[in-house]
């Protein structure tokens, strides 16, 4: 509120040094900086209004009100729900703080070498990528012109590894500058879009969506969307960190997952399988992943 106070008033008066300046001292040019001045500080008063507020917020998973603190982040926090122990934030930056921090990363993404090295790298491929494919083939979606739609994907590491693996892909991506890119580097489809709005009629026979879900700010209704997009007898494949393996329990708030500007929900395995239940899929598979169980996978089906 101080930001957006400070903004105005500096708006107030760069208007009446222009106001000043073109009528008392018929200097019209000066006049027209000072109008352009009062413009850029109130819009960017509002900017920064809009990043920083927060809000309060119930359980997303049960909406129970009730929960214990477990770290503060700043003007943030994440709470532990008292009723299902769903980790989430509360308070947290509101939606349009949210909608910016996500370009951040998108930007960052696209365009940061040392991201781009990591994403595409063959260690990356090695650890994080093949064994996903591989327990997709386990559960009999081997490639084989098989339909798949990536959400968050990002600037397409995973995508375009599927393609090779002979997937017919696409790709939905909310973030401006990591759509571009990957629609710019790779010929599978990439649709830069926000799930919750996406309307379409097409289905896919697998759906995948790689360290997503902790992003998002009703994790129910990110499920409920996913199930939209997936054949009756489709494969949903769904991937987070794991709050509850070894490490996130032994680090606590110093877990390297924990940060409400980043992770708003984070899960363990009872959580997310409530979460993809409730979300309307039948089937729920939740197991941890790699050696040290810090990622946990979710395999999901309708029926």
């Amino acid at each position: 509120m101080i930001l957006l106070l400070t903004g105005l008033i500096v708006t107030i008066v760069s208007i009446a040094l222009g106001v000043y300046f073109q009528i008392a001292a018929d200097n019209f040019l000066v006049a027209l900086l000072f109008y352009i001045l009062s413009l850029i500080a109130l819009i960017l008063s509002i900017i920064k209004f809009l990043i920083i507020r927060i809000e309060h917020v119930r359980c997303p998973l049960c909406g129970s009100d009730k929960s214990i603190h477990f770290s503060t982040h700043g003007r943030l926090a994440m709470v532990r729900c008292d009723d299902c122990g769903l980790l989430y934030a509360s308070p947290r930056r509101a939606s349009p703080g949210r909608f910016f921090i996500m370009q951040l990363w998108s930007f960052k993404d696209a365009r940061l070498d040392e991201r781009l090295r990591k994403i595409f790298s063959d260690d990356n491929r090695r650890i994080n990528i093949d064994p996903k494919l591989e327990i997709l083939r386990s559960k009999g979606y081997a490639g084989d012109g098989l339909s798949l739609v990536d959400v968050g994907c990002g600037i397409g590491g995973f995508a375009s590894v599927a393609a090779e693996a002979g997937y017919k892909v696409t790709g939905i991506e909310p973030g401006w500058f990591s759509s571009r890119y990957a629609r710019r580097r790779f010929d599978f489809e990439v649709i830069n879009a926000n799930l919750y709005k996406y309307v379409t009629d097409k289905k896919y026979d697998v759906v995948t969506s790689l360290h997503v879900i902790e992003h998002v700010h009703d994790p129910v209704g990110f499920g409920r969307a996913l199930g939209r997009l997936v054949k009756k007898d489709g494969i949903v494949l769904v991937a987070t960190p794991n709050a509850g393996c070894e490490i996130a329990i032994s680090q606590g708030a110093n877990w390297k997952a924990v940060g409400p500007d980043d992770h708003i929900v984070l899960f363990d395995e009872k959580t997310l399988e409530k979460t993809l239940r409730d979300a309307g899929f039948s089937k729920v598979d939740v197991f941890p992943f790699r050696e040290d169980g810090d990622e946990l996978i979710a395999v999901c089906h309708l029926t």
